[in-house]
């Protein structure tokens, strides 16, 4: 009886030493396995830095040199159709100022649309 409850204490001790050590490996490759993909992550952040870089100069240079287009654009339009309208109708523009935002924003004039500011407004 000594002899095999000696034997059951030595594979009572063998089962947890093998499992902590089977855990103490999992530790150690979850750890470097995590490291890996940080040091991945970290290598490709001067790609994204330059993309976004990339991304952000092409539009302030769309900004600077479409965007006074635009509005140029838009004004002329706006203009013309205020001329048309007030030649149309044989009448003058009370509110120039109110209309002209009017036909900006939305293409309508005095609540109707506009034949030039089709697909010409700050909303298009």
């Amino acid at each position: 009886m000594a002899l095999n409850t000696s034997l059951l204490i030595a594979g009572k001790r063998g089962v947890f030493f093998t499992f902590t050590a089977v855990l103490l490996i999992m530790v150690i490759l979850a750890a470097f396995t995590i490291g890996k993909q940080q040091l991945a992550l970290t290598s490709r952040i001067p790609v994204i830095r330059t993309r976004a870089t990339q991304a952000n100069t092409y539009l302030r240079n769309l900004e600077a040199s479409l965007l006074p287009r635009i509005v140029a654009d838009s004004g002329h339009r706006a203009l013309l159709a205020m001329v048309n309208y007030s030649t149309y109708y044989n009448k003058s523009i009370i509110n120039p100022s109110g209309n002209f935002t009017e036909l900006l924003l939305n293409g309508t004039l005095f609540g109707s649309g506009a034949p030039y500011m089709t697909d010409a407004t700050f909303s298009d």
